[in-house]
């Protein structure tokens, strides 16, 4: 029963019935006429918020808002690591085009809320604290065209987790909406070990290694552009929000890698079981190095040809690539488990030197690279073992599988292949 007071009288209904839409309709008690009052949730975005509408005996309508309260989001927004990241655009101070930036930040349980903004390089630091709708607004500093952020706890449902949103503001108008996501370990786990090729598989390419820890839902990314030059650094996997369902979905990350030229590298990765896939693009540069690897494991004997391979004892070759596309052969290797050993160079047996990680999966060395028709110049090399990708290898009309990629740092492409 629900007793409502008025100025005139108290007014009395009889148990409320829900209807299939959820509103909970009361109707005078038998032998009283007068106004009838629906109780339904409101259009707003929180959990908690509620509208009641009186209907007299003539029809007439008046309709009234309400909250009930709720228990607070924040315990249950992040409650596995307090950790939230995501990716959104922002648009530099004298340019047109907005650039890919990311937020990761932390949330306690009282609301209170600081992160960190990368853009291009840039490293901005915001803070402050949700109001009591579960909304904030965090000032930009100078330098973009956007003024503000604007997050929102969304919970239309207290037994659904709340989920948290951003929108860049610009002149007081809010421009898109973006999702941030949990960030940080998952209920399935990844494997520990990516490698893989970066760049256009036709061509000379870099190379990728990423390290997964499952229990931090940390990434420590390296590698080589094909120009040579070297990056390395750390971000945070999440849930990929924008798929259908938490069963299909597969971890993503985003963040700002530092080169070894201090300009900002912008990665975008999509981490799967079975791949990874995604683009790196240099110092807010809009040309994209396409990412492409696989987990990298060792088979039963410990054997470094684990994927794709079926032959032990047997020679591989490596070929070096010059920027200007003139390829050597330089000599064979025998792969015998994790092991590589030298035979038969092409170039002086002591001027080739491989030595590989069989459990990083990586490998490095020096090789003689010809600068004249008689001479021939040591360069240091660093790279991955790809377990069998296919590339098409210079001069080569067709695809073939290629077992390890590296680059020396004046972009001299160095490969082993069957």
């Amino acid at each position: 029963s629900l007793i409502v007071p008025s100025a005139a009288a108290e007014i009395v209904w009889s148990k409320g019935v829900r209807g299939a839409d959820g509103t909970v309709t009361f109707t005078p008690m038998e032998g009283v006429s007068g106004t009838t009052l629906n109780i339904s949730k409101s259009s707003a975005q929180n959990a908690g918020a509620y509208q009641a509408q009186t209907v007299s005996a003539s029809g007439a309508t008046e309709t009234y808002a309400f909250g009930v309260e709720v228990a607070n989001p924040f315990p249950q927004l992040f409650a596995k690591t307090g950790s939230i990241v995501g990716d959104f655009a922002l648009t530099p101070a004298g340019k047109t085009d907005a650039v890919s930036a990311r937020l990761s930040g932390t949330i306690t349980k009282s609301g209170a809320f600081s992160a960190i903004v990368s853009v291009e390089g840039r490293t901005v630091r915001l803070a402050g604290k949700f109001d009591a709708n579960w909304n904030l607004v965090l000032k930009l500093p100078k330098g973009f065209t956007e003024t503000d952020l604007r997050l929102s706890v969304k919970w239309t449902d207290p037994s659904v987790a709340p989920r948290l949103t951003l929108s860049t503001v610009r002149a007081g108008t809010s421009l898109s909406e973006w999702k941030l996501a949990q960030a940080g370990a998952r209920e399935f786990r990844l494997p520990s070990v990516y490698t893989g090729a970066v760049g256009s598989l036709d061509r000379p390419l870099g190379y990728l290694k990423v390290l997964a820890n499952n229990k931090t839902g940390q990434l420590v990314v390296s590698g080589a552009f094909p120009s040579g030059e070297r990056f390395v650094g750390t971000t945070l996997f999440h849930e990929d929000v924008e798929a259908p369902s938490p069963e299909t979905a597969e971890p993503v990350s985003s963040g700002v890698l530092l080169a070894s030229d201090k300009s900002g590298v912008d990665m975008r990765l999509r981490v799967g079981a079975t791949s990874l896939g995604g683009f790196l693009v240099k110092g807010g540069s809009s040309t994209q190095a396409p990412v492409q690897g696989y987990p990298y494991t060792l088979g039963p004997n410990a054997d470094l040809l684990q994927r794709d391979f079926s032959y032990c004892d047997t020679p591989v070759w490596v070929d070096l690539t010059k920027p200007d596309f003139s390829v050597f052969n330089l000599g064979a290797l025998r792969v015998s488990g994790a092991k590589l050993t030298l035979w038969a160079p092409q170039i002086s047996a002591s001027n080739l030197k491989v030595t590989v990680n069989p459990t990083g999966g990586s490998f490095s060395g020096v090789v003689p690279v010809p600068v004249s028709d008689a001479e021939a110049e040591m360069r240091a090399f660093s790279g991955v073992i790809v377990q069998g990708m296919m590339v098409r290898l210079m001069n080569s009309p067709t695809f073939e599988k290629v077992f390890a990629i590296g680059v020396t740092g004046k972009g001299d492409a160095v490969r082993i292949h069957p």
